[in-house]
């Protein structure tokens, strides 16, 4: 039986990259809703509107020197090339949308090049999800599906990147021992190195399996030895994934894989976490204020539906693309999900009272059913504190109150 290599990217009609795309959605039946998207090319195609989006420049990048090819399999590679051309089942892959000015599309390049971009990703208490989604094809010629009937399992792990007192880059796995919960705790160098092509599978018995000598004896000692490395024993914690329904894959004429990335965690590390990084990440540095809505960088914006009462129903005009104003509704609930979850603006603590007494300090002015401005304000703490309410935990308020022009 001939072996091959497998390919692990994004669906190809929705993002052209080696990783998973990443989907962030808000719809509670969200799982649903991206596999019935998936199934032919304009439903990926329209997921692209989903995807999360780079935020900021990291601290360290994933540098695993990747194993290079022979020459022998130029033509090989041409061919491949040729085929990524084409979309999933045959359809031509659609263009990516254009940068909006040269700017912007030197930046993108730039940041892709150094592998820098990093991802928002919000927890579940903010009402967002995050998807990632993976098509699964052979290394071959036209990059044929592989047989999901052959699949033993599928997971993806959560790592991270840091950096050690020289500086060097360090990449993390959440590891256990047994039942024994370690924490963090470094992937070694040796069953990561690109030379052998081990990817440092996260489960230890198969990092320590080894093709048998026919000499039990000898079987025996190689295990012990390579079991009394530093942390051989140690099992990273891995996040299940799933094969699409074989329905959509049959349609898609592809291998898909989705998964749910968690953002939140019970789990406590031996030591404790660390503590936070203030100088890095403080109220006072560029990374914070980089990650606020426009509105708290005291940037003026616009808001949706004006002179609209507020209802629960109003807040999914940021999952409907056609709509025009579907960007000025995810802001405000990324507004309200900034105030509610990072500040506690609308808490019980004097701090949140001094931050909403700031908040009613602005007037907010007030719109007709047309969404045409009219005399008086509203203030923007009060509004603020029922939009929560209403958008964000779904609640009904009496009377409502209408949003502003």
């Amino acid at each position: 039986m001939s072996h091959h290599d497998v390919i692990l990217s994004a669906p190809r009609d929705l993002a052209d990259s080696g990783a998973p795309a990443i989907l962030q959605r808000s719809d509670e039946d969200f799982i649903e809703a991206v596999l019935a998207s998936l199934r032919d090319a304009e439903g990926r195609i329209a997921l692209r509107d989903n995807l999360a989006r780079p935020t900021t420049i990291a601290t360290g990048t994933d540098t695993r020197l990747r194993a290079r090819r022979g020459g022998g399999r130029d033509l090989f590679n041409r061919l491949r090339a040729a085929s990524r051309q084409l979309g999933l089942a045959g359809g031509r892959v659609a263009e990516a949308p254009a940068a909006s000015d040269e700017k912007a599309l030197l930046e993108g390049v730039r940041r892709a090049a150094e592998g820098t971009q990093v991802l928002k990703l919000f927890q579940p208490i903010q009402r967002q999800f995050n998807l990632a989604v993976m098509e699964a094809r052979c290394d071959t010629p036209g990059e044929p599906r592989i047989d999901p009937k052959r699949v033993e399992g599928a997971g993806m792990v959560i790592r991270r990147l840091v950096r050690d007192a020289q500086g060097r880059e360090v990449k993390q796995g959440w590891m256990r021992i047994g039942d024994n919960l370690k924490g963090w705790a470094r992937i070694g160098t040796a069953a990561d190195a690109a030379a052998s092509g081990n990817r440092h599978d996260p489960e230890a018995l198969r990092r320590l399996a080894r093709p048998g000598t026919g000499q039990p004896v000898l079987d025996r000692q190689v295990t012990a030895l390579l079991a009394a490395q530093d942390d051989a024993l140690l099992n990273e914690s891995v996040v299940p994934m799933f094969v699409a329904p074989p329905d959509v894959c049959k349609a898609a004429a592809a291998t898909l894989f989705y998964g749910l990335i968690p953002t939140t965690s019970s789990e406590k590390a031996e030591g404790g976490a660390p503590q936070f990084d203030d100088a890095a990440f403080g109220p006072t540095t560029a990374d914070f204020r980089n990650h606020l809505v426009g509105p708290l960088r005291g940037l003026a914006d616009s808001f949706p539906r004006p002179g609209r009462a507020l209802t629960p129903d109003l807040a999914t005009i940021a999952g409907n693309a056609a709509d025009t104003d579907r960007n000025a509704m995810k802001r405000l609930l990324l507004l309200l999900r900034q105030l509610a979850v990072e500040f506690d603006a609308f808490g019980d603590s004097a701090e949140a009272d001094a931050l909403m007494t700031q908040l009613n300090a602005i007037g907010l002015p007030l719109a007709d059913a047309a969404g045409k401005p009219i005399e008086g304000s509203r203030p923007a703490g009060d509004f603020l504190a029922a939009a929560a309410r209403i958008l964000l935990n779904e609640e009904s308020v009496s009377p409502a109150p209408t949003m502003p022009a």
